[in-house]
């Protein structure tokens, strides 16, 4: 919740200036290509809406003629004007970042580990691979429950299904599974959980569980029987090791 209260207004500070550019294009530039942003705007906005799920991220497909088109019209404002909004954007890294440069500014210079989520959890994840390589014997895969694939990385172990992490069996976005464990899809959840059953990893990583117990792999019912043939041989402070019995 920290990091989207810290988003939110960056993002409403970029948007303000994006669309004050585009405002201003529109007002002032008459050239013949204004039906061709017009149709870019268009086809982004559909695509943006074809699944009837408005997602932030989803918005990206609508961001670069919004970009270039703000980036157009705050060219043409007046010297003055152009300066005051260039100004008032850039608040946005110092607004979103400025604070965290603090953070691990004095994280060095008190020799502590880093307190920042994304870096702990980044530790974390490093830490975690580093105890499943000793784990691990060729040809031996993988399944990562949570949205981690770092961990694909830096364990080197091939995945073990088509399903890289837990958001296909889970139902639950990434964006917000470490607070909420509703589900947005809970049907073709449950229906991949089956297909994932059938797949045999010789390790599963649970690094949402610690996070939200809520959405343990070992929360799931019909995941009980198919976790009856693993066990829990590591973990660290957010990510729990478990080992199939029978290689």
């Amino acid at each position: 919740m920290r990091t989207l209260r810290s988003v939110v207004p960056c993002v409403a500070i970029a948007v303000a200036a994006i669309v004050a550019g585009c405002v201003w294009y529109w007002r002032k530039d008459r050239g013949a290509d204004r039906w061709k942003w017009a149709a870019w705007l268009a086809v982004s906005f559909l695509a943006v809406a074809a699944g009837w799920r408005f997602f932030p991220r989803y918005f990206f497909q609508i961001l670069p003629p919004l970009a270039l088109l703000g980036a157009r019209g705050i060219f043409l404002l007046p010297a003055r004007a152009r300066a005051g909004l260039v100004g008032f954007a850039l608040l946005i890294p110092l607004v979103r970042f400025g604070p965290r440069y603090a953070l691990l500014a004095s994280d060095l210079a008190a020799g502590r580990a880093h307190g920042w989520v994304d870096v702990a959890m980044d530790r974390d994840s490093r830490e975690v691979a580093g105890m499943a390589r000793s784990i691990a014997k060729p040809p031996d895969t993988l399944f990562v429950w949570g949205f981690r694939p770092e961990l694909y990385i830096y364990t080197g172990l091939p995945a073990a299904s088509r399903f890289l992490d837990s958001q296909p069996v889970t139902g639950v976005p990434a964006d917000r599974h470490l607070i909420d464990s509703t589900a947005v899809t809970p049907e073709l959840a449950a229906a991949n959980r089956q297909e994932l059953i059938r797949s045999r990893p010789a390790l599963i990583l649970d690094g949402l569980g610690p996070y939200n117990p809520k959405l343990s792999i070992e929360s799931y019912p019909d995941l009980q029987p198919w976790l009856a043939g693993y066990k829990p041989v590591a973990r660290t402070a957010t990510t729990i090791i478990y080992q199939r019995l029978n290689p």
